[in-house]
């Protein structure tokens, strides 16, 4: 993406694999979209609906996009997965993973942190 400086930034994507039925039934879809008598019309009304239109190249069709993060996010999400690892592996029997700790997870607890803020000062105005 582009940040403040208007130059490109890295991001990073997160991605799942999707099954191999997922994978071949959004290759046949795309198949037929393209193939239909109007697919420019059936593509622009897929994005009206949706928002996005799903690649239907094979590459693109093995996986689910989850999330796409700054390098700045996803450092810090990299140092939660590396916190996550060296707990499992001292208590593997006791371990859980905390919700508002999931490195995974969209929001992550510096931004959760801040949304209660935000919240918070909504409320007290």
């Amino acid at each position: 993406g582009y940040g403040r400086s208007c130059c490109p930034e890295l991001c990073v994507r997160l991605v799942r694999r999707r099954s191999n039925t997922k994978i071949s039934r959004r290759l046949t879809v795309g198949r037929a979209r393209r193939q239909s008598e109007m697919p420019d019309v059936l593509l622009l009304d897929t994005f009206a609906q949706r928002g996005t239109v799903e690649s239907v190249e094979p590459e693109e069709a093995q996986f689910d996009l989850l999330h796409i993060w700054t390098f700045a996010k996803f450092s810090e999400r990299l140092q939660l997965m590396h916190d996550i690892r060296g707990a499992k592996a001292s208590n593997p029997d006791q371990f859980v993973v905390d919700e508002l700790g999931d490195p995974w997870s969209e929001f992550g607890p510096s931004e959760i942190a801040s949304i209660r803020q935000a919240h918070r000062e909504r409320l007290e105005t």
